[in-house]
């Protein structure tokens, strides 16, 4: 093909030390590097690494277990046909986080940046290199607490962080960093939301007026009314309630949604939204637990707080910005 840039560099998987505990679930392909015309030039050049059933060689597919072989198959796939290397699907691995940082290891020297060893070593567990050299990889028990996946480029950090109720799989190599440990482990506490914090900073807000609104003029039951009778009134009244079945389950993120809702309605005012969130169906202790010198609750209205732009006042909500 005419214009089609040089196949990346790709490192020889290290079957020794890749995680025992991942070789005994039948969730592994082969993959070979496939050039994409269509994808955007950028990260591999519109190199795209798609996985391979190893019993038939044809697509795999991170949603569809019946494409997926035992850890031995797709060894021996990957010698027969000389493949570039072998992936893992984690569909349904619930408590399972991983970390992919592109663009953040010098191939030739191996000096990861800065930014990428703060999460290595926040998040800590299992941390490898990428079949390419230029990226690292964790995995680590726990659980994701925030909504966004992929970063937005141009960012401090090339990378995203994800969970295994997705259908994704992962390419493995088995080169660690000298800080992994050898098989995976729970990661650090507070680490998994240290990184998210890290790889998703907080959105500046546009220039305009400081977001000092006036204060709403109804008691909390009758703004509690209104957020159950407002078009999203149905979402609002679960999160209320305590059911978090809208968004898997996951307590986390279920506190940041009610939280953002519970924003809108009151405007940017912390205090006001812990008061309301104390009297929902979501509270727990982990509201009230350390986390430095802040509490997880304060740390989830900061964040929710950091992006909110529309906040109710009769007669319409007001944009910041």
């Amino acid at each position: 093909m005419d214009n089609v840039p040089p196949k990346p560099t790709t490192l020889p998987v290290q079957l020794d030390t890749i995680p025992p505990e991942l070789k005994t679930l039948p969730r592994w392909v082969g993959w070979r590097w496939a050039y994409n015309a269509n994808k955007p030039s950028g990260h591999h050049q519109g190199w795209d690494k798609p996985p391979l059933n190893s019993s038939t060689g044809t697509l795999a597919a991170s949603d569809n277990p019946d494409t997926w072989g035992t850890y031995q198959q797709a060894v021996d796939f990957m010698r027969r046909e000389s493949l570039d290397g072998i992936g893992y699907n984690l569909l349904g691995l619930e408590g399972v986080v991983v970390h992919d940082l592109d663009s953040c290891r010098d191939l030739e020297t191996g000096e990861i940046t800065p930014q990428a060893m703060s999460i290595v070593r926040l998040v800590g567990s299992y941390w490898e290199v990428t079949p390419s050299g230029t990226g690292i990889r964790g995995i680590a028990y726990g659980k994701k607490n925030g909504t966004r996946v992929e970063a937005s480029k141009g960012g401090p950090l090339d990378g995203a962080q994800y969970d295994g109720s997705r259908g994704r799989y992962i390419t493995l190599t088995g080169h660690t960093l000298p800080e992994s440990t050898q098989d995976i482990t729970d990661a650090h506490p507070g680490g998994i939301e240290a990184a998210y914090s890290l790889i998703f900073p907080a959105r500046e807000r546009k220039t305009g007026p400081p977001p000092n609104p006036d204060p709403v003029d109804l008691d909390d039951d009758d703004l509690l009314q209104k957020a159950r009778a407002a078009r999203n009134g149905d979402k609002f009244s679960r999160l209320w309630a305590g059911d978090t079945s809208g968004h898997g389950g996951d307590d986390s993120v279920a506190d940041m949604a009610l939280c953002g809702c519970l924003a809108f309605w009151t405007g940017p005012d912390a205090a006001h939204i812990d008061r309301l969130f104390r009297r929902s169906g979501l509270m727990r202790p982990k509201w009230d637990e350390r986390r430095g010198d802040s509490t997880y609750g304060s740390i989830t209205i900061s964040k929710v707080l950091a992006e909110a732009t529309e906040f109710y006042r009769p007669g319409g909500y007001r944009g910041n910005g």
